[in-house]
């Protein structure tokens, strides 16, 4: 999903500005905060679906359920009090982050997981890789003009990145061995 987001990311505006003849106010915010909703919630999904695995989803429906279901009221109030449109999609992302603790304490309670050991070889990892990830990126998103052919170095570029910062922080030595011997069978292989 990072290897999507970021290109998106940093080139939104330019994006928009080549597939559209007038950008819409806003959707530059909208595309961004979208993106940021989708990661966590992409990161939620293995935490989905272990939780319907055990069977006992009713408690975590209901709970997860209503804190969703906020993300309406609270829109419908903060518009009402003069907020912007991309109010209600920070709203959405913060509700997101909310829902997403609450999901790893749901799940800790049911399959007794390591919250610790959690946030350590998962979250803080997706957050390390994203943040490294997003350096050579940014700087390339400002340096290079805005036209086709750097957009394409620099999606190029961006791929390239996420895929090694993911291989050197993000694999275990297992995981780095297993991908380098399936490389060497392919090369050999098409010989």
């Amino acid at each position: 999903l990072l290897i999507i987001s970021l290109p998106i990311l940093f080139k939104t505006s330019y994006i928009l500005d080549f597939w559209l003849e007038e950008t819409p106010q806003y959707t530059t915010q909208f595309i961004q905060l979208s993106i940021f909703i989708v990661i966590i919630e992409g990161i939620s999904n293995p935490l989905i679906t272990s939780i319907d695995a055990t069977g006992k989803i009713k408690k975590y429906h209901s709970l997860n359920g209503c804190i969703l279901l906020s993300i309406f009221p609270l829109s419908y109030i903060i518009i009402k009090l003069g907020g912007t449109p991309t109010s209600t999609y920070i709203i959405h992302l913060i509700i997101s982050i909310i829902a997403y603790i609450v999901r790893i304490y749901i799940i800790q309670s049911i399959i007794k997981f390591s919250i610790s050991q959690y946030f350590h070889s998962v979250l803080f990892k997706c957050i390390i890789i994203a943040l490294i990830s997003s350096i050579i990126p940014y700087i390339i998103s400002e340096l290079l003009p805005d036209n086709f052919i750097y957009f394409l170095i620099y999606v190029i570029c961006c791929i390239i990145n996420t895929l090694f910062i993911c291989f050197i922080i993000g694999l275990s030595k297992n995981e780095k061995q297993y991908i380098k011997q399936h490389i060497l069978s392919f090369i050999q292989k098409s010989k």
